[in-house]
């Protein structure tokens, strides 16, 4: 817009110069002005089309959701924030059980059993036992063994 301003007025001055009619005083100058402001709206609209959308764009937004849920438990329990993950883990369980992401059921289990292990919630260990690696990991027939509850056992820090 800036460069059509420019050459609107660089070209009304030049006019200004000459003796040239009213009319031609104002046609002339726009006519630069209007060809600059073409040229960049299609070159704008021509990177626009030809940039391609996201790939995110066109996936499911219940694969994204699993996927958050997944990435977002991965930060938690890598960071140790074991409370976090276990509130994580009881908020996300059933949507993943119902759209059957079982197999995210079954990774998130397993970081939640870390941390209620590492907490030492009892009630929270049975339930992902029985319920994300346990029914979760027999529906995906993964054949996934769970370790033992001292096997995962973190020390603190």
């Amino acid at each position: 817009m800036a460069l059509a301003t420019f050459m609107f007025q660089t070209t009304q001055v030049w006019m200004d110069e000459g003796s040239h009619t009213t009319a031609l005083r104002w046609i002339f100058p726009s006519a630069p002005a209007a060809m600059v402001m073409l040229l960049g709206a299609t070159l704008l609209i021509g990177y626009l089309l030809l940039r391609g959308q996201p790939a995110s764009a066109a996936r499911d937004p219940y694969r994204q959701y699993a996927d958050g849920i997944i990435a977002m438990g991965k930060v938690l329990h890598e960071e140790r924030r074991d409370p976090a993950l276990l509130r994580l883990r009881v908020n996300s369980s059933l949507t993943l059980h119902i759209w059957g992401f079982h197999h995210e059921r079954v990774v998130l289990g397993t970081w939640a059993l870390e941390s209620a292990q590492f907490t030492d919630d009892r009630l929270t260990e049975a339930s992902v036992l029985i319920d994300d690696l346990g029914w979760a990991g027999r529906t995906t027939s993964s054949g996934t063994r769970t370790r033992s509850p001292t096997s995962s056992a973190r020390s603190p820090g």
